[in-house]
């Protein structure tokens, strides 16, 4: 699907015509509680990694970008199409628009300061793959293994996904469908709301280590869309 590697010249800006807005934090588990309004909830690993927004149409890849302040990106095609899993091609001809996390793997990140002297290594996977996508060079971008997790579908003008559309699983499941690696998710119950959320973060953050995804914490979003 990929023939050999693209340069540019720079990373040209790019605005979002749907912003890619930051999270509330908190470390209070009552924090939760009061946001969940006794509605059910939909429990993600929070990625450290680097937001990126994808798009296709006519079923084919046309665009990649970082999440930059959330209203102006820099635009990283050039680099999508040497990500290990992002598929230039999908079964749907409809304009499609998302956005997930860039990462790269821990293991994958300890290789590769490993061959680095110790002045040049990266702290943290985060900013390796930030370093990585934003390379003008994009040989240089496939040869660090970057992932993309999709979480979100920005636009979709599929009928039928628009009629249908009422919970983040049926985004999931479509974006899974579409051929898409989906971000692990857990549900929280209203009805056993404490017990859910600590089960959440604790399995979350096994399943990552397991996983050797980087992660800074955990996401929790509604599952009814409308609502959300």
């Amino acid at each position: 699907q990929t023939v050999g590697y693209q340069v540019v010249s720079k990373l040209p800006k790019v605005t979002h015509p749907i912003p890619l807005l930051s999270l509330n934090k908190t470390k209070d588990v009552t924090d939760i509680r009061k946001f969940a309004n006794n509605k059910e909830l939909i429990a993600m690993p929070k990625f450290d990694g680097l937001t990126t927004e994808i798009e296709y149409d006519n079923g084919v890849f046309v665009s990649g970008s970082t999440r930059g302040d959330g209203i102006i990106g820099e635009l990283i095609s050039h680099n999508i199409s040497s990500f290990k899993n992002v598929p230039m091609k999908i079964k749907n001809k409809h304009h499609l628009r998302i956005s997930g996390e860039s990462i790269i793997h821990r293991n994958d990140f300890e290789k590769i300061n490993s061959k680095l002297l110790e002045d040049e290594k990266y702290k943290t996977p985060r900013n390796l793959v930030a370093g990585s996508v934003r390379q003008l060079d994009s040989k240089i971008c496939a040869e660090r293994n970057v992932y993309f997790y999709a979480y979100n579908i920005l636009e979709f003008d599929d009928e039928e996904y628009i009629q249908n559309r009422a919970t983040k699983r049926l985004d999931f499941a479509v974006l899974e469908e579409l051929g898409f690696t989906v971000t692990d998710f857990m549900y929280i119950n209203p009805d056993s709301l404490d017990s859910d959320i600590e089960f959440a973060i604790d399995s979350l953050q096994k399943l990552a280590k397991e996983k050797y995804i980087p992660i800074d914490g955990v996401v929790f979003t509604y599952n009814n869309l409308k609502y959300g």
